[in-house]
C-alpha cells in the first residue's frame, strides 16, 4: 500500500514540474522611452491683452536637447502643446486649436506647417568638429476666442509617438488673454460756498478701454486734507515727517515719504485728518467698449452725498486731494494694472 501511495505522489508531482516547463514565461514590458523635456523660452505669461472680437497668433519658442550628459538621447516624433485650466491636463484625445491642444510632427527635411526648427551646434563655425546639440523650436499658435478672460496653465511635451503617455512635459507657467481694460481718466473734486465754508463732493471718471462689456468691480473715493506751500498743494516730502507723515502719489497710493517708488510723482502732503473718510463702491454697473461712467459722491442721507466744513477763524484758504480708484480688489483681470487709480489735489479760497 505504502508502494502506490508513494507513485501517487510521485505521478502528481512529475505532472506539476511538467506544467510548469510548459506555463511561458511572463512577458517583459519595457518601459516607455521619452525624449528630453523641452525648454520653453519666453512664454506668454500673466495677463496678455486680447481683442474680443479675432483671434490672436503667438510664437512660442522652445529648445529640444539632442544630448545628455555628452550622450545622444532619444528624439521626439511629437511635440505636444496644451493651453487648459490649471486642473486640466494635456490628452491627446482633445487635439484641436479651439480646445487649447495642439500638435506637430517634426521632421528634418519639413517639421511641419506652424513649425520651424533650427539646428544647435557647439565648435567652431569656420570648420573642424562639430556636435549637434539639439534644435530651437518656434511653433505659431492662433488663440481661440474661446480661451480669452480665463486663467490657463501652458504645458509643452516632448514625445516619441502619439500618446500622453510617451511625452515629457514641462509647465512653464499660466497666462490669461484678457479683453477688460479699465482705465482711471478723472478723480474730480466739486466744490461749492456755504453760509460758512464749503459743500464738497468728488466724482471717479473711469473708462472701459477694453474690448467687451463687464461689470460686477468695485469703486473707491476719498477726500483728504493737505499741506499748503505758498497758496498751492505742497509736493515737497522735505516738509513732511518721513516716518509720521503720509504722501499721496499720482496713481491714488498713499505711503510714507520714505516708501515713494522709483518713477511716482508725488501728488499731495496729506494734512490734519479732516475730510471724508474712504467710501468703497461695491457692484458697479456693466460698461460697454469705449464708454465712461462716473461714481459721484459720498454716502449720506443728504440729496447730493457730500461732506462741508465751515472756515475756522482767520483761515483763508484749504487744500483737499481726492484719491478716486476703480477695481481696487484686483477683481478684473487687466493687461494694465497702473492706471486704475488717480489722485488730484484741490485749493479752496476763502
Amino acid at each position: 500500500m505504502k508502494k502506490v501511495m508513494s507513485g501517487v505522489v510521485f505521478f502528481f508531482a512529475a505532472l506539476s514540474v511538467a506544467r510548469a516547463q510548459l506555463t511561458p514565461p511572463p512577458a517583459l514590458v519595457l518601459p516607455i522611452q521619452k525624449p528630453p523635456a523641452p525648454r520653453v523660452s519666453a512664454p506668454p505669461l500673466g495677463a496678455q491683452p486680447a481683442n474680443a472680437g479675432s483671434t490672436q497668433t503667438i510664437v512660442l519658442r522652445w529648445f529640444q536637447s539632442a544630448v545628455t550628459n555628452a550622450q545622444p538621447v532619444i528624439g521626439p516624433t511629437q511635440f505636444m502643446i496644451c493651453l487648459k485650466a490649471p486642473t486640466q491636463n494635456c490628452a491627446w484625445s482633445l487635439t484641436n486649436a479651439a480646445n487649447g491642444v495642439w500638435n506637430f510632427a517634426p521632421s528634418a527635411s519639413n517639421p511641419g506647417p506652424g513649425l520651424t526648427r533650427t539646428p544647435v551646434s557647439s565648435g567652431s563655425p569656420f570648420g573642424g568638429y562639430r556636435i549637434l546639440l539639439g534644435y530651437d523650436y518656434a511653433a505659431t499658435l492662433t488663440i481661440a476666442t474661446s480661451l480669452y478672460d480665463q486663467t490657463l496653465k501652458w504645458t509643452v511635451g516632448s514625445c516619441s509617438r502619439s500618446t500622453t503617455d510617451s511625452c515629457s512635459f514641462v509647465t512653464p507657467g499660466n497666462v490669461q488673454y484678457t479683453t477688460r481694460e479699465l482705465v482711471v481718466d478723472g478723480a474730480i473734486l466739486r466744490h461749492q460756498a456755504t453760509a460758512t465754508g464749503r459743500e464738497v463732493f468728488g466724482a471717479i471718471e473711469y473708462r472701459n478701454a477694453g474690448t467687451t462689456t463687464f461689470g460686477g468691480f468695485d469703486g473707491f473715493l476719498q477726500i483728504s486734507e493737505a499741506l499748503i506751500d505758498g497758496g498751492r498743494c505742497d509736493l515737497n516730502i522735505a516738509h513732511a515727517n518721513p516716518m509720521a507723515a503720509s504722501v499721496v502719489l499720482d496713481n491714488g497710493t498713499i505711503v510714507r515719504p520714505n516708501e515713494i517708488p522709483a518713477g511716482r510723482a508725488v501728488n499731495a502732503i496729506l494734512g490734519p485728518s479732516r475730510g471724508s473718510p474712504g467710501y468703497p463702491y461695491s457692484q458697479l454697473s456693466s460698461i460697454a467698449p469705449g464708454d465712461t461712467a462716473f461714481v459721484e459722491g459720498f454716502p449720506s442721507n443728504r440729496t447730493r452725498p457730500n461732506f462741508d466744513f465751515s472756515w475756522l477763524p482767520g483761515e483763508t484758504q484749504r487744500a483737499y486731494v481726492i484719491v478716486a480708484r476703480i477695481d481696487s480688489n484686483n477683481s478684473v483681470v487687466e493687461s494694465n494694472e497702473n492706471d486704475n487709480g488717480l489722485a488730484s489735489c484741490y485749493m479752496m479760497f476763502r
